[in-house]
């Protein structure tokens, strides 16, 4: 294929990622603008990935196992420079191929996926930093190697900025997660104080329904829990450090 051929798909694609980019996130979208011209393009298309992951999952809750497994499978093509006929895809693998753009961390985004749907439990900060590390530390890393910063220290802030910017989140988002069945906040803390679980998800205190989840939950959560290999990769990654005293992303 004539090389202005292959450009113009490359301009399609990247079209396509920035479509994504403007009408996912009005606040990404601006602050994309801030970033060098080099960089603009390939944050689109990590933001794009990203955004069509995101919504592959929630859109079809009752079907999430079937497509995240789909999602891995798009995912290991794009790190072999054979993505699907996908725009966002292409995209995608161009920046891995240019940039040598580490995919362990996407890997780990989608676990960070997987505990949502899953309805994993919080028990302490360690288990929110370890998802806060997953869904949010993950961009950090990733947006920082784009930069050119590859030191395993500088990894390491970039991913604790990440999470510290999750736990942002997770903090003014207690009551639409709650009203959502999902409860971020630590529960052996939210017990010290006093906070019924019950209450703090809305359902009824001691309510039955409560120790149903609990029960449910239990198995998966304890397989959830086994550090998985985008784990171990983000965590090699960033120099087999944990970032500040007191995170841990496994």
């Amino acid at each position: 294929m004539p090389s202005t051929s292959l450009s113009s798909a490359a301009s399609a694609d990247l079209a396509t990622c920035r479509e994504i980019l403007s009408r996912g996130s009005k606040s990404f979208a601006l602050a994309s603008r801030l970033l060098p011209a080099r960089l603009r393009d390939s944050a689109a298309a990590l933001y794009a990935f990203c955004r069509v992951a995101d919504d592959a999952v929630d859109e079809d809750a009752a079907n999430a196992d079937s497509a995240l497994a789909d999602l891995r499978r798009r995912l290991a093509g794009i790190e072999r420079d054979r993505p699907d006929e996908h725009p966002v895809d292409r995209a995608l693998a161009r920046v891995v191929a240019a940039t040598s753009l580490p995919v362990a961390p996407l890997e780990a985004l989608l676990e960070g996926f997987e505990w949502d749907v899953k309805g994993r439990h919080y028990h302490s900060m360690e288990d929110v930093f370890a998802y806060g590390a997953r869904v949010a530390g993950t961009i950090g890393v990733l947006m920082t190697v784009l930069m050119g910063r590859r030191e395993p220290h500088v990894l390491a802030r970039a991913c604790d900025l990440g999470v510290a910017m999750q736990l942002t989140n997770i903090a003014r988002d207690v009551g639409e997660d709650a009203r959502n069945g999902r409860l971020y906040l630590p529960r052996t803390e939210l017990l010290a104080l006093g906070v019924e679980l019950g209450v703090a998800l809305g359902l009824r205190e001691g309510s039955g329904e409560q120790g149903v989840h609990e029960r449910e939950g239990e198995a998966e959560e304890r397989r959830l829990a086994r550090p998985g290999r985008a784990a171990r990769g983000l965590l090699a990654l960033v120099g087999g450090r944990d970032g500040h005293q007191g995170i841990s992303i496994q």
